[in-house]
C-alpha cells in the first residue's frame, strides 16, 4: 500500500515538473503585437479634441524608414452609392496607424536605397468620421478580421491609378495659394459637392506640401542623387457604418489606395487615391459601394519604433 501511494506521488510531481516546463516554455506576448495594441488603444481614447492637440512629427522625404507603426492625423473625401438611397461624397476625418518593416532590395536590385527598395506596410488600425447630408453620420474602421498588407517603394501599379495620380499632383502644383490655405484649414466632416455645391472644400484642390526638414530626427537620409516619388500601393479592408441609415457594412474585397510618395509614410497633400468601386456588404448582401476615394492631406502625430525581425512577418503574410 505504501509503495502504491509513493507512486502516485511521484507521479503527481512528475506530471507538475511537466507542466510547469511547458509554461515556462510558452511563448510571452509579442512585444511589438504589445506596443501596437498599446499606441491603438492611446488613439481610441483619446477623442478628436486630444487628436488635434497632438503635435506632428516632421518626416524626411526620400529618407528610408527604420521598422515602427505611424499614427496619421488625416482628412479625406470618398463617394459612397446606397442602393434605393443615392450618392454622396463625404470629408472623413480623424487618425489611420500604419505599421512598415525596415526596407528591403526590389528584385535585381544590389544596392539599397530610396529608389531600389520595397517597405511591406500593414493598415493596423483606423478611424475617421464624416456627415453625410443624405446618409447622415459616416464611420469608417478597420476590419479586424481580415489584414491590411501593402507595399511601397519598387512596385508596380496600374496604368490607370498612375495616370490619375499624375493628373492630380498637376492639380495641385497648378492649385492657387488661396485654396492651398484652404487644403490646410480644419476638417468639417461634412458632406461635398454632390450635395453641397457651395461647398468651397467642393472645388478647392489640395497642395503638395514642401520637403521638410526634421530636427528631431537622428537617423541620415537614405536617398538618390536624383530623387523621385515612389508607388505606394495599399488594400486596405475596412467596415463602414452609417448608423442613421442602420447599416453595418463590410467591404465585399479590399479597397487598394494608390499614391505617389516621396516620404514614409506619405505626408502632406501627397497624391493618394482609390479609384476602382469595391461594393458593400451587410447580412451577406451587397447594398452599397465605395466608388472612389482621395486623399487630402495626412502627418505623422505618433511614432513608434518597432523590431524589424517582427515585422517581417508582415512580408512574409502579404
Amino acid at each position: 500500500m505504501k509503495r502504491r501511494v509513493l507512486f502516485s506521488l511521484l507521479a503527481v510531481v512528475g506530471g507538475l515538473a511537466v507542466l510547469l516546463s511547458l509554461v515556462a516554455a510558452a511563448p510571452g506576448p509579442n512585444p511589438d503585437q504589445v506596443k501596437i495594441a498599446s499606441i491603438v488603444n492611446q488613439m481610441n481614447t483619446m477623442g478628436p479634441r486630444g487628436l488635434a492637440s497632438l503635435q506632428p512629427v516632421d518626416i524626411r522625404p526620400f529618407e528610408l524608414p527604420t521598422s515602427g507603426v505611424d499614427v496619421m492625423r488625416a482628412r479625406l473625401h470618398e463617394t459612397y452609392s446606397v442602393d434605393g438611397v443615392g450618392t454622396d461624397t463625404v470629408e472623413l476625418t480623424g487618425w489611420i496607424a500604419v505599421r512598415h518593416s525596415a526596407p528591403y532590395l526590389a528584385p535585381g536590385e544590389k544596392e539599397l536605397k530610396w529608389s531600389t527598395a520595397i517597405t511591406d506596410t500593414e493598415f493596423v488600425a483606423m478611424d475617421l468620421h464624416g456627415h453625410s447630408n443624405l446618409f447622415g453620420q459616416v464611420n469608417v474602421a478597420i476590419d479586424k478580421d481580415r489584414p491590411s498588407y501593402g507595399q511601397v517603394g519598387r512596385v508596380q501599379i496600374p496604368d490607370a491609378a498612375r495616370v490619375t495620380l499624375l493628373a492630380k499632383l498637376q492639380k495641385n502644383e497648378a492649385a492657387p495659394r488661396s485654396a492651398k490655405a484652404d487644403a490646410k484649414a480644419p476638417a468639417t466632416g461634412k458632406s461635398s459637392a454632390a450635395t453641397d455645391p457651395k461647398s468651397p472644400k467642393a472645388t478647392a484642390a489640395p497642395a503638395t506640401a514642401a520637403p521638410r526638414s526634421n530636427t528631431t530626427n537622428t537617423k541620415q537620409p537614405v536617398s538618390d542623387g536624383g530623387d523621385a516619388a515612389v508607388v505606394c500601393d495599399a488594400p486596405v479592408e475596412v467596415s463602414v457604418m452609417m448608423p442613421d441609415l442602420k447599416l453595418q457594412m463590410k467591404t465585399e474585397h479590399h479597397v487598394t489606395w494608390y499614391s505617389l510618395v516621396d516620404t514614409i509614410p506619405p505626408v502632406g497633400h501627397t497624391a493618394s487615391v482609390a479609384i476602382e468601386p469595391v461594393r458593400l456588404i451587410a447580412n451577406g448582401r451587397a447594398v452599397a459601394t465605395l466608388e472612389s476615394g482621395i486623399v487630402d492631406f495626412r502627418e505623422v502625430v505618433r511614432h513608434v519604433p518597432l523590431s524589424d525581425t517582427s515585422v517581417a512577418v508582415a512580408a512574409n503574410k502579404h
